[in-house]
């Protein structure tokens, strides 16, 4: 559904701009993307660009930033399942029923750490482990897209971008003025509150061995529920929980550098974000039960938004959480999406929302994403989808017709946490 609005908003952004902005968004008009210049900005300076290039920067597709005339970032070109590779690390791995185990695979998969480390060498290992298989996939993804230029250039559009037509190269050769590619990391929540549940359990209270955790993960919790909920119960993300927050902060920035050193087909460098489309939905389904209470199948944890365990108490706990992590490092873009409850249904005021966009903003978050719905409306929707025609929803980068979606989605709309305060 278009037009995807992108509203870009900074530090002296006048009050009538985000009373315009929160006008729209309270009632319902789901189709907006609000950007931070007070971190892209700069996101896109430290990534080598001029101050005069990042001010330009848009949003090149759903999410993903890029300057405009100098570059085409391909930032939604590699999606990376974090939690899949930390599912890997903690569980022997999975083979058909069967069938011989290819020797040829399993060179490339994790090892599976066993024993019981303590959690800085655990968290060394999966951090290790998470390069290893980013720069393995980045290194695929560089000897596949070489052979773009020669199957599919794109002549009209490199003379668009600056200094093409100066190299006499396609974009696609790297002919453009800077060649950036991005990496799009699924799941920070995941595995940031799956190895803060580790560390509590494990190391610091030490209720629960390493052994018995992966007994419980590999029957995904069966006949376990009560050991399920203390982990739900554990610190996560989100929640206003400084050692978490400083955790996601760690694991943010080491990523963020070490993406930074990968090269592309073009001659440029990769650009972390977090953002995910719908993936955390899809790569949710290939991923076995996690540490922090999450059920195999289940979903991931959606852009630097908390994970669903457990309903944050207050936008303010989660914005203190976001602002924890240095976006200025993911000049991909990262993303927080927020379900708020409709303003016709005595919601947010917009004097509020016009304050939260400022905390938002003040704090350091990176683009925000809200969604204003009514749950009562989405279920009557769901139940008598012609008195609904209209009914619009913001799913991730994208927004549609609610009675269009399919129901899996619908019933994951629905289930979004409502944070009134």
């Amino acid at each position: 559904m278009n037009p995807k609005l992108n509203c870009r908003v900074a530090a002296n952004s006048p009050t009538e701009y985000l009373e315009l902005i929160g006008k729209h968004v309270l009632a319902g008009h789901n189709v907006f993307s609000i950007l931070n210049d007070e971190i892209l900005i700069p996101a896109n300076v430290r990534a080598g660009k001029t101050e005069a290039e990042a001010r330009l920067y848009v949003n090149g597709g759903c999410q993903e930033t890029m300057v405009e005339g100098v570059e085409h970032s391909a930032g939604a070109y590699y999606y990376f399942n974090m939690v899949r590779v930390l599912d890997l690390c903690l569980s022997d791995h999975e083979f058909p029923d069967g069938s011989p185990r290819d020797t040829e695979l399993e060179k490339f998969l994790p090892k599976v750490i066993t024993g019981t480390p303590d959690f800085e060498s655990l968290y060394c290992r999966v951090l290790d482990t998470l390069k290893r298989t980013i720069k393995l996939g980045a290194d695929w993804l560089r000897i596949a897209g070489y052979h773009t230029r020669f199957i599919h250039p794109c002549p009209l559009f490199s003379t668009t971008l600056l200094d093409c037509i100066e190299r006499g190269a396609d974009y696609t050769a790297g002919g453009a003025r800077y060649n950036p590619a991005g990496i799009a990391l699924v799941g920070l929540d995941t595995v940031v509150d799956s190895l803060a549940a580790i560390r509590h359990a494990v190391d610091d209270e030490g209720w629960l061995s390493m052994d018995a955790l992966r007994r419980h993960l590999a029957d995904n919790w069966a006949g376990a529920e009560d050991i399920r909920q203390r982990m739900i119960s554990l610190p996560k993300y989100g929640h206003g929980e400084p050692e978490v927050d400083r955790l996601a902060a760690r694991i943010s920035q080491e990523l963020a550098e070490f993406c930074r050193t990968l090269v592309n087909e073009r001659g440029g460098h990769y650009q972390p974000s977090f953002f995910v489309y719908y993936a955390f939905q899809s790569m949710g389904k290939t991923v076995r039960a996690t540490p922090d209470g999450r059920r195999a199948g289940d979903l991931l944890s959606q852009g630097c938004a908390p994970g669903r365990l457990r309903s944050p108490k207050s936008l303010t706990d989660i914005i203190r959480s976001v602002s924890m992590i240095d976006f200025v490092n993911y000049p991909g873009n990262a993303v927080l999406d927020i379900q708020l409850p409709l303003a016709v249904n005595n919601g947010m005021p917009l004097s509020d929302f016009v304050s939260l966009l400022r905390t938002f903003v003040n704090l350091g978050g990176p683009t925000l994403q809200p969604n204003c719905v009514s749950v009562d409306a989405l279920r009557d929707a769901k139940a008598h989808p012609d008195k609904h025609r209209d009914l619009l929803v913001r799913i991730s980068g994208l927004s549609a017709w609610f009675v269009t979606l399919n129901e899996g989605v619908q019933d994951e709309i629905i289930e979004r946490y409502m944070v009134n305060s």
